[in-house]
């Protein structure tokens, strides 16, 4: 092979490589110390299952995010708000008890399109060699006492673009971790969702006002986090709530769960998210604004 012809081929074929290659994105960070049209209509049936599935109301947008366009999807098992714009949830709510952590189908992934959706949304194609996994939000496991229920959660809409030893790792232990406490509580509700977030922009000597992510395929982003809110009740009606985000990457070892706490609300300040709206100010304050426990494992 003559140089020239060399040089071509090395062109094609890393033109090829780069096709499913993530892409590097940048946007204006919403949450940040520098300084310089939600959903659709709900059908009365969708709003009262929302109402069994969120704690405390369903997330709101907080005044001044824009979210773009969002689409709301309610199941039995599950109900999500899609970001048209990201092609992954803003959150998803699911409702947990006892008794269904006990009964269980065999896995069998059925990953697909979400045909609820509209707008855009993720396609198989988009994940195909990007190098990460289709990450669930309302875990398969947690919904594995209903055949039906636990296909539902292999829709794409339920999913984001995870680092594989994330996903496997301390994501699959956080979900167990959850699934624990919901078989010592009465009932348990669990908010998970993604963040776009860069810790620079905490502190005004290292913020620029932008945050840096990855797309794959046609534009699902690649979040930087990930997070869980747990909200569990006793059978004498007490409530608690704990929160944990994750850095969508191996974390350092060794760690604990207890390392991924945070407040709900340090969870809503930087996703533009108002969870358990419903809340009374008393209530939210004790909590939201503090960070909840975990029983040592």
């Amino acid at each position: 092979m003559n140089q020239r012809l060399a040089v071509v081929a090395t062109c094609v074929l890393l033109a090829s490589c780069a096709t499913h290659a993530p892409t590097r994105r940048m946007e204006r960070a919403q949450h940040t110390a520098f300084q310089a049209l939600q959903g659709g209509e709900l059908t009365a049936e969708e709003i009262d299952k929302v109402a069994e599935l969120c704690p405390f109301g369903m997330p709101q947008h907080a005044p001044g995010w824009d979210h773009g366009f969002t689409e709301f999807v309610v199941r039995d098992g599950y109900a999500l708000e899609h970001s048209g714009q990201y092609r992954i949830p803003l959150w998803v709510c699911e409702r947990l008890v006892p008794e269904h952590l006990t009964s269980r189908y065999p896995r069998k992934d059925n990953f697909r399109a979400d045909p609820e959706l509209s707008g855009p949304h993720a396609e198989l194609a988009d994940y195909k060699g990007s190098g990460y996994a289709r990450g669930h939000h309302a875990p398969a496991e947690d919904h594995a006492w209903s055949k039906r229920l636990l296909d539902e959660t292999f829709y794409l809409s339920n999913m984001s673009p995870q680092l594989g030893g994330f996903n496997s790792g301390v994501w699959s232990q956080v979900e167990k971790r959850v699934r624990t406490m919901a078989a010592d509580s009465a009932v348990t509700w669990v908010i998970t969702g993604a963040l776009l977030y860069d810790p620079e922009e905490e502190q005004a000597a290292t913020a620029d006002g932008w945050v840096e992510y990855f797309t794959i395929g046609a534009g699902v982003a690649v979040p930087t986090h990930l997070f869980k809110i747990v909200v569990s009740e006793q059978d004498n009606g007490a409530v608690e709530t704990v929160a944990f985000v994750i850095a969508n990457a191996k974390p350092p070892s060794p760690y604990s769960h207890a390392d991924f706490i945070k407040p709900v609300r340090w969870i809503e300040e930087r996703s533009g998210l108002d969870f358990m709206p419903e809340l009374e100010p008393a209530q939210s304050q004790r909590l939201e604004a503090r960070a909840g426990q975990i029983d040592s494992p």
